[in-house]
């Protein structure tokens, strides 16, 4: 993977409503909302360029037969197809995970309207959120530098404050096809 919106993987979810489920009721029939062929436009912004990029994504999530995980393609614009297994580790808790099927498995955690996940690689964090809204899939991704950019209070009772570079933010809003 050679850039930062390659390595920004899929946890999914669905949106926030009187009908979402707790987490101790995340389960595959959940996640099984989101099996299809998904694709549309991604923006990305950086603060150090002034035009965003626009590229297509698209996302293919099947059940795997006979087992409670799920598979998915993901593809960027012309890039290869990336093949990851989306398993779940501990439903009643909300757990899920990633795996790149290369060693590296991503923790993805319910948050009460989605999926949300929270990782670092060669000093960049990557936050990801997906959330099932209106019948699209609604993707977010923003990666900033892993040091701090700033460090501030610890004087006069304020307690410590670190900030960080924001490098990205990508945004696509998919369709089911």
């Amino acid at each position: 993977m050679t850039s930062v919106y390659a390595l920004s993987l899929l946890f999914i979810g669905q949106s926030a409503s009187a009908s979402a489920p707790a987490p101790a009721e995340v389960t595959a029939k959940e996640v099984s909302a989101l099996v299809g062929k998904w694709s549309g436009p991604m923006v990305i912004q950086s603060p150090a360029k002034k035009d965003p990029m626009k590229i297509t994504m698209s996302l293919e999530i099947q059940p795997m037969k006979g087992s409670d995980k799920f598979s998915y393609k993901l593809t960027y614009e012309k890039q290869p197809t990336r093949d990851y297994v989306l398993q779940p580790i501990d439903p009643a808790k909300g757990h899920w995970q990633v795996d790149e099927q290369n060693g590296i498995k991503l923790d993805a955690f319910w948050n009460g309207a989605g999926f949300t996940s929270v990782f670092t690689v060669q000093g960049t964090t990557i936050v990801t959120t997906e959330r099932l809204e209106g019948g699209k899939l609604h993707w977010e991704t923003i990666s900033y530098a892993s040091k701090p950019f700033a460090e501030t209070g610890n004087v006069q009772g304020a307690p410590p404050v670190s900030t960080f570079r924001i490098l990205s933010v990508q945004k696509a809003v998919l369709t089911k096809k």
